[in-house]
């Protein structure tokens, strides 16, 4: 047991040292519930111009589905969000906003 939480404590420090802001390591097996609801929302079309959610939907449902053998799910995370509060520019008629996801960090 102590080189399993071994293990994910490198597994954390490495994800922290290569710059994500979140790490999880969960089961990769995951309620049937949950790819229902994606596979709900790409019904509803909330899945805008990503057409590849929809042609790779099943595979996507769960990691199992793409891959068998997985046992564990590694997820990591980044916040790309500026340092400054990017409403703030709102105000400022004089320059121009550009969306936060669109400015082509992540």
């Amino acid at each position: 047991m102590a080189s399993v939480t071994k293990l994910k404590q490198d597994l954390l420090a490495r994800a922290k040292s290569l710059g994500f802001d979140v790490c999880h390591i969960t089961p990769a097996d995951l309620p049937e519930e949950i790819g229902e609801k994606l596979e709900k929302s790409v019904q509803l079309n909330r899945h805008a111009t990503m057409d590849w959610m929809k042609t790779t939907l099943e595979r996507r449902k769960s990691p199992t589905a793409m891959w068998g053998e997985a046992n564990t799910a590694i997820l990591v995370g980044m916040n790309y969000g500026p340092d400054t509060n990017p409403l703030e520019t709102l105000e400022q008629k004089s320059i121009a906003t550009i969306s936060v996801y669109t400015r082509n960090r992540d």
